[in-house]
C-alpha cells in the first residue's frame, strides 16, 4: 500500500497554514509448505509517516509569526509464524501463531522566527516483542485471487485486536491462472439500474474545563449516501450519488447554567461514469466522478462550498445475477473549498493519491431489465 496526501489552508487576512504529508507501507510474506497444509513463513511489515505543517499568523503583527512543525515516524515489524490450512472448496480456513518483533522511531521538531515560538525537538524509539495469533478465511474468486477476512491479536488470552479484509494473490505452480472464462454478466446489460448507499450515526460527548468556566458539548451526526446509476450501454454506467451529513452541536456552561444548540449540514451532488472492462466474473473497472458540496450552520452567516474530482481503478466480482462486489486498487482525488461569506478570504484544498490491495469493499445491487 502506498498513500500520498497533501492538505492546505490559507487566509491572507488573518493566518496562513499549509500541511502536507505522505504515508508508505509494505507487507511481504514468504515461506513454504513443510507438510500437507502446514505453512512455515515470515512476514515483514514496514510503515513510514511524514507530516509537515507551516503556520503563519498575520493579523496584528508587524512581522508575521511563522512556526513550522515536522513529524517523521518509521516502524518495522518482523513476524515468523506457522499456519495451518483447511480446504472447503471454494472456502479455505486457516489459523496461525508466531512471534512479533517491532522496532519504531519517531522524530518531532518545531521551529519559529519569533521568541514566542519555543523551539522543540524530541526523538524516541522503542522495541516491542509480543505473541502473534491469527485466524481467517479465504474465498477464491479465481485460481489466483482470493478474498480474505482475518482477525489477529498480539495479546494473551485471545482478544481480537484487528479485523482485516483484502485481496490475496496466490503464487505457485499448482495454481495455474489460465484465461478467465467469458460470461454474459447480466448485471451490466444495457437498461439495468444499479443502486447503492449507506447510513451511519455517531454520538460524541466532550467535557473540559477552562478556569473559571466549566463546559460540556455533545455532537450528533447522521450520514446517508444514496446512489443510483443506469447502464447506458453494455458495461457502462452513468449515475449520481448524493452523500449527506446532518447533525447538531449542543454546548452548556455549568457555571452560568446556559446552553446552546447549533444545527449543521453538508450535502454533495456527485455525478459519475463507471466502466467495466471485460465480460468475465472478475473484471477491472474505472470510475470517474466530480462533485459539488454545500455546507453550513443554521443561524450563522458562514456557508461553504467546494468542488472535487476523483478517479478510481479497481476490481469487480459478479455475484449471482443481482450483486456486484467491488474494491478500489488505486484512487486519485482533489478537493477545493471556499466559504460563501463576503470579506472572509479563506481557501482550503486536499489532494490524495493511494495505491494498494486494501480492505475497502462496496456491494452494489442491480435491478435487471425484464427479459
Amino acid at each position: 500500500m502506498v498513500n500520498y496526501n497533501r492538505l492546505g489552508n490559507e487566509s491572507t487576512e488573518f493566518f496562513s497554514d499549509k500541511r502536507y504529508g505522505w504515508q508508505l507501507g509494505l507487507n511481504l510474506t514468504a515461506g513454504r509448505f513443510v507438510a500437507d497444509d502446514w505453512f512455515l513463513g515470515m512476514s515483514v511489515a514496514g510503515r513510514s509517516n511524514f507530516a509537515q505543517a507551516t503556520d503563519q499568523i498575520v493579523a496584528g503583527q508587524q512581522q508575521p509569526i511563522v512556526r513550522q512543525n515536522v513529524n517523521l515516524s518509521v516502524a518495522i515489524m518482523t513476524t515468523p509464524f506457522v499456519r495451518r490450512y483447511w480446504q472447503f472448496t471454494p472456502v479455505q480456513v486457516f489459523v496461525g501463531a508466531g512471534l512479533s518483533v517491532e522496532s519504531s522511531e519517531t522524530n518531532q521538531e518545531s521551529t519559529g522566527n519569533n521568541q514566542d515560538v519555543v523551539p522543540f525537538e524530541q526523538r524516541s524509539n522503542s522495541l516491542a516483542v509480543s505473541p502473534y495469533l491469527e485466524a481467517g478465511v479465504n474465498y477464491f474468486l479465481t485460481n489466483r485471487f482470493a478474498l480474505q477476512l482475518s482477525a489477529s491479536t498480539q495479546s494473551l488470552p485471545f482478544s481480537v485486536a484487528g479485523v482485516n479484509t483484502g485481496l490475496v494473490y496466490w503464487t505457485g505452480s499448482n495454481r495455474k491462472a489460465g484465461p478467465l472464462q467469458t460470461r454474459e454478466n447480466v448485471q451490466t446489460n444495457r437498461g439495468n439500474w444499479i443502486v447503492e448507499g449507506g447510513f451511519s450515526a455517531d454520538n460524541e460527548e466532550n467535557s473540559y474545563s477552562e478556569v473559571p468556566l466549566m463546559r460540556s458539548s455533545v455532537i450528533r451526526r447522521y450520514n446517508i449516501s444514496p446512489s443510483a446509476g443506469h447502464f447506458i450501454r453494455k458495461n457502462s454506467v452513468l449515475g449520481i450519488s448524493i452523500p449527506q451529513t446532518y447533525g447538531n452541536l449542543e454546548s452548556s456552561d455549568q457555571n452560568t447554567v446556559t446552553s446552546s444548540r447549533t444545527f449543521f449540514w453538508t450535502v454533495s451532488i456527485s455525478p459519475y461514469y463507471q466502466h467495466y472492462w471485460s465480460s468475465t466474473r472478475l473484471t477491472p473497472y474505472t470510475r470517474l466522478s466530480v462533485a459539488y458540496q454545500f455546507s453550513g450552520f443554521k443561524g450563522a452567516s458562514t456557508r461553504g462550498n467546494g468542488v472535487s474530482a476523483g478517479l478510481d481503478v479497481g476490481l469487480a466480482y459478479m455475484l449471482g445475477r443481482r450483486f456486484i462486489i467491488e474494491t478500489s486498487l488505486a484512487n486519485a482525488s482533489f478537493i477545493y473549498s471556499v466559504p460563501l461569506q463576503s470579506g472572509f478570504n479563506y481557501r482550503s484544498w486536499d489532494a490524495n493519491l493511494s495505491v494498494g490491495l486494501r480492505g475497502s469493499f462496496a456491494v452494489r445491487y442491480v435491478l435487471t431489465r425484464p427479459d
